[in-house]
């Protein structure tokens, strides 16, 4: 049996309310058992059986492991926005530290790296990394942003413009 309730709102759950969060918690065979359980309609109707959301987590906690919780702890919400899927923007490394243990090779390309247009020279005895010299932004905006100092980044993160 599932933690979810029911997918209707009954009539004292107003439209738009989060579901509730309860944590509970039990020492079950000998070893401390603790679950989170969602209560997603949070009025006591026909559906949950004239419950309220701890006697239903309750209920779900007693279904699933046998045993009474000893220990309730609630109502939490999750936190807005964390039921959807964001993809977070790669944040990309670059190395300024040390840039004098590197022997950079003479041939360079041009590249993208991130919203920066830029030289590419690439380092012997790697071919994973390369050092990166800003010139400009790819898609300046009104505010014009200073250029950020030289560094060694990862190949992986480059687009390179010309075709070699």
């Amino acid at each position: 049996m599932s933690n979810i309730v029911t997918n209707k709102r009954g009539p004292g759950a107003p439209t738009g309310r989060r579901p509730v969060v309860w944590v509970c918690s039990a020492v079950v065979n000998s070893k401390l058992v603790s679950e989170k359980f969602v209560v997603r309609d949070q009025s006591p109707g026909p559906e949950t059986g004239g419950l309220f959301p701890r006697e239903v987590a309750e209920k779900e906690f007693m279904n699933k492991y046998d045993t009474k919780p000893e220990m309730v702890i609630g109502p939490f919400f999750d936190k807005r926005g964390a039921q959807a899927d964001k993809v977070s923007k790669k944040r990309l490394f670059v190395d300024r530290e040390n840039l004098d243990k590197y022997k950079i090779e003479v041939k360079r390309r041009d590249a993208i790296f991130g919203d920066w247009k830029g030289y590419s020279n690439a380092i012997e005895g790697t071919s994973d990394l390369a050092l990166f010299l800003f010139i400009g932004e790819q898609n300046p905006s009104g505010k014009k942003r200073s250029l950020p100092a030289p560094g060694v980044v990862n190949v992986s993160d480059l687009t390179f413009i010309d075709n070699e």
